[in-house]
């Protein structure tokens, strides 16, 4: 990976902070990777624009402000969904061997839970949106309002954006393959927020009104 780290050995781990004059860092959040923080919004917490940091350095005591990362929290119908969950439950299933979840904008919802996965090379297997809902739900216990309602398989040569750091870029993810244009195309798998899960027990964590028309099996 080029550009990991910079001359003096430091890991350049892509995030904003504040460095006070006894050289303690405050983690502000994280770089632009998904378009969602700037230095203007994170200008209250700046002494001056000349006092961001990219890099840490290990050796000192670290505070972390409050504030959740954009890319990791999916805003769905009033619940945060963090898409690092999903993403280690996708994995586990044994004919996916890449998975990416993001929050794709929806005026209904706020934001759509999706999925982009990439399908085990040697593997025969078809991939639905609805057949994976239920693996998701039953085998690795996610409750409802978690299950991604946007699905794009990619094929495994297709690349994936990376950032310089080597890490996914969400927001050239989300505009690559889940743009206005291939959400409406065939490309995109889209769930039905009405739709009812077939076969799905009753379970109390798995719905709280989420979706107008939505009510647990």
């Amino acid at each position: 990976m080029n550009n990991v780290f910079d001359k003096n050995g430091y890991y350049r781990t892509g995030d904003f902070v504040r460095c006070e004059d006894d050289g303690t860092l405050f983690i502000l959040g994280r770089a632009s990777q998904d378009g969602e923080q700037s230095y203007e919004c994170l200008r209250p917490f700046l002494r001056s624009f000349d006092s961001v940091q990219i890099l840490l350095d290990c050796r000192t005591l670290v505070h972390t402000a409050d504030h959740p990362i954009p890319s990791s929290v999916i805003r769905f119908s009033g619940y945060k969904v963090f898409a690092l969950d999903v993403e280690d439950a996708l994995l586990k299933n044994p004919h996916i061997s890449t998975a990416v979840v993001l929050g794709v904008a929806d005026h209904t919802v706020g934001q759509r839970i999706s999925a982009l996965i990439v399908i085990e090379p040697t593997s025969s297997q078809q991939v639905s949106l609805a057949t994976l809902r239920r693996s998701l739900a039953l085998e690795q216990h996610i409750a409802v309002y978690k299950l991604p309602t946007l699905l794009r398989v990619l094929d495994p040569w297709e690349e994936i954006p990376q950032t310089q750091s080597g890490k996914v870029s969400k927001a050239a993810v989300r505009e690559k393959f889940f743009s206005s244009n291939d959400v409406a195309s065939e490309k995109v798998e889209v769930w039905d927020l009405k739709r009812k899960d077939e076969g799905f027990p009753g379970r109390a964590w798995d719905w709280a009104g989420i979706g107008e028309g939505a009510t647990p099996t």
